[in-house]
């Protein structure tokens, strides 16, 4: 707890007598009163707390600087408050402002719009670009702006009679008002070329088809017979109307009058989505001209194939989808449009043939059902067998190790094999790992017998193993024993009593292994390799060395990959992993690949992982 902070909350209460009274009054009365206005009254209580202690807060702040990006999504909280909005988010947003020696700093690509459509008639970008004046200059300084602004307009509709010295002398005066606020940069502002972050880029396959036309024909039939007006528009941005104009006049009328014969006969099924060929993950027809150009751009070339999006600065080449010439630069597709529409139905159709897709390349005949799903045995799971922990394998993966954080680092083996001039393969990279792991694990395995099976207990155990040697293992056996994020995962990713108490166990076997070693029978032939491939990728070790980066950073220090704090943000990352990987629809991608055995956990893996 922040004591400063504690202080200024309980000075803050004591400047409201009438709020500590209210909360004393509900304290001695207690679970006496049960009724629906006093539980208003206890949650409008509860809401004032809060706001005190925002207050107390803000106060203890004391910035230098106030950053709000993007600040037209908050315009309404640049406006002065009124005496009705007493401790709303407004009148806390002016206590921060009016900081003593504070520095209030707008940023945005986008503050405000040049000029307001026909659609837009909520919306007045001028005043709002003025109300933004007003926050920066102050009411006076506002006032002067806005008759310069006018004057500039009336000597603009004059200037063919009466010249541009008016409006020039309008222009400077202008310029000089907000010069002293607002600066505009642009980052090519250096170049040449103006336009060089932008290229023309024709969409293919933007093609109308029969059925968008019979679509459009039937969203026209209905609204004309339930007078929700004309859909042309709404048309030309996304397929399946009837399906996804959920807060639509048309789709609300439509609820209404669904029993109507002759609205029931306006309606072509041909142009709805098809619970049976969802259920079938059969191909959709896109439904519309757009949808299908960037169909085509993203999914069609594979797209679906990535888990996540291609590294801008890679540390060595790809490979599987990853070393596509198609997909190698794929990024992020942003889509504008005015109509609440668009978002829902170009990610649910998007979305459901990129699912499709990727549950096919397993199973051709697999059905979009909660029966098929449920087959699916997640890959990384935290069981028992014979009352024992049964999925080490999958705590291997989410273990943080600070030694192959430190010495199976990609970005470090890229740069010794000379990334800096020529392109490092994967192969090569995983090479040198494997070469630098294997002489870690010489101490370890030169004592382990010769004969006999091979224990497949080295996979999970030698990063444990490797932190108890190493300096890592006082810091290690901490932060197992008193970890929360280790020690209660199952509680924030809603998992079972069940499944909690599983792992439980499997971090109580970790915890031993550190304290008391353990006897390990024939080691793998492939253990530097696979312990390497660990170090490369293992979601909790490459969790570790990007948190350990970041806070080196901040503190202007050498990475510590035995600290606590950057441990507990791993595991957390890398829980997420888990639950990323034992979704149906990645699992079906996993497994559909072009596999190849790998004796690290038993499973297939794919060529490209």
């Amino acid at each position: 707890m922040d004591l400063g902070l504690a202080e200024a909350f309980k000075t803050e209460l004591c400047s409201h007598p009438a709020l500590l009274a209210r909360f004393r009054l509900l304290m001695d009365e207690g679970d006496d009163r049960t009724d629906e206005g006093d539980r208003y009254e206890r949650e409008t209580l509860i809401g004032d707390l809060r706001q005190t202690l925002a207050r107390s807060c803000l106060d203890a702040l004391e910035p230098d600087l106030i950053i709000l990006d993007e600040f037209q999504r908050f315009r309404d909280l640049l406006e002065e408050p009124t005496p009705d909005d007493v401790d709303d988010i407004r009148n806390l947003a002016h206590r921060l402002f009016q900081q003593t020696d504070a520095r209030t700093l707008l940023l945005s690509a986008t503050p405000y719009k040049m000029y307001t459509l026909r659609d837009e008639e909520q919306d007045d970008h001028y005043a709002d670009f003025l109300k933004t004046a007003r926050f920066l200059m102050g009411d006076d300084e506002a006032h002067l702006l806005a008759e310069d602004l006018r004057g500039f307009r009336r000597a603009l509709i004059d200037v063919g009679f009466a010249g541009d010295r008016v409006l020039m002398d309008h222009k400077r005066r202008i310029e000089r008002r907000l010069r002293r606020f607002i600066a505009r940069t642009e980052r090519l502002a250096v170049s040449a070329d103006r336009n060089g972050m932008l290229a023309d880029h024709q969409m293919p396959e933007t093609r109308l088809t029969e059925a968008d036309l019979r679509s459009y024909a039937t969203a026209d039939r209905v609204s004309q017979k339930l007078g929700a007006g004309d859909v042309t528009d709404y048309w030309k941005s996304a397929p399946y109307l009837l399906n996804f104009m959920s807060d639509y006049k048309l789709k609300k009328t439509l609820r209404i009058e669904a029993a109507n014969p002759g609205i029931a006969a306006a309606v072509d099924p041909s142009t709805l989505l098809q619970r049976a060929q969802v259920d079938a993950y059969e191909r959709l027809d896109l439904g519309n001209a757009r949808l299908r150009g960037l169909a085509a751009d993203t999914v069609d070339v594979g797209a679906w194939q990535l888990l996540w999006v291609p590294p801008s600065l890679p540390y060595y080449q790809g490979r599987g989808a990853y070393a596509d010439p198609r997909l190698i630069t794929m990024t992020k597709r942003l889509v504008f449009s005015s109509w609440n529409v668009v978002p829902d139905a170009v990610s649910a159709i998007l979305s459901y043939e990129a699912e499709r897709r990727m549950m096919l390349s397993r199973d051709p005949e697999v059905q979009n059902t909660a029966e098929d799903r449920a087959k699916l045995r997640g890959l990384l799971t935290v069981r028992r067998q014979d009352d024992r922990p049964a999925g080490m394998s999958t705590f291997g993966l989410l273990y943080p190790c600070a030694t192959l954080a430190e010495h199976a680092d990609p970005l470090s083996i890229a740069r010794d094999l000379g990334a800096a001039t020529r392109e490092v393969t994967a192969e090569e990279v995983l090479g040198e790992a494997t070469r630098r792991v294997g002489e870690l694990l010489a101490p370890l395995t030169r004592r382990a017998p010769a004969e006999g099976p091979e224990d497949q207990r080295w996979y999970w155990a030698a990063p444990l193993l490797l932190d108890r040697r190493r300096a890592a293992r006082a810091a290690t056996e901490a932060w197992l024993a008193t970890s929360p994020a280790v020690h209660a995962p199952a509680s924030s990713s809603g998992e079972s009593d069940d499944e909690a108490g599983t792992w439980a166990d499997h971090v109580a076997l970790a915890r031993r292994v550190l304290d008391e070693g353990l006897n390990l029978g024939r080691v793998p032939s492939d253990l530097p390799r696979s312990t390497a491939l660990l170090g490369l990728g293992g979601p909790g070790t490459c969790a570790l060395r990007s948190v350990a980066r970041v806070l080196a950073r901040v503190a202007g220090s050498r990475p510590n990959f035995s600290d606590a704090a950057a441990r507990d943000a791993a595991f957390r990352i890398a829980w997420g992993f888990r639950s990323l990987f034992n979704v149906p629809e990645v699992m079906s991608l996993l497994r559909g690949q072009p596999p190849r055995r790998t004796r690290c956990t038993g499973a297939v893996q794919p060529r490209r992982a």
